[in-house]
């Protein structure tokens, strides 16, 4: 993969993670538990990340292990393969822990068109 698709995809990620920053920046574990319009767009925002993570090339990740590309690339999985045994409370520390690092992380890398 180019550097071009690199940063189309860490563009994406970051567009993406800032959405969901914002979506559940006021928001309470009880909206989360409550509403599921917001745990489905949290969940759907997860997936989409960790799909984009997947594609970033193998080179590019290895030279930017602070970002945690495996962690990423679980979230698909672990969000759709058994959704009856998804952890709603660590959904929700990724959204509003790790989610705000993540853009913070891809902002010193994801290069503006």
């Amino acid at each position: 993969m180019d550097d071009d698709a690199n940063a189309s995809r860490l563009r994406q990620m970051l567009e993406a993670a800032r959405a969901l920053r914002d979506l559940v920046m006021e928001k309470t574990w009880d909206d989360y538990c409550q509403d599921g319009q917001l745990r489905q767009a949290i969940h759907n925002s997860l997936v989409y990340i960790g799909e984009l993570a997947e594609q970033v090339s193998r080179p590019y990740r290895e030279s930017h292990l602070e970002i945690p590309w495996s962690r990423l690339a679980e979230q698909p999985e672990m969000l759709t393969r058994q959704p009856e045994s998804i952890d709603h409370a660590l959904v929700w520390r990724v959204a509003i822990y790790r989610i705000p690092m993540l853009v913070s992380m891809l902002e010193r890398y994801a290069r503006p068109v």
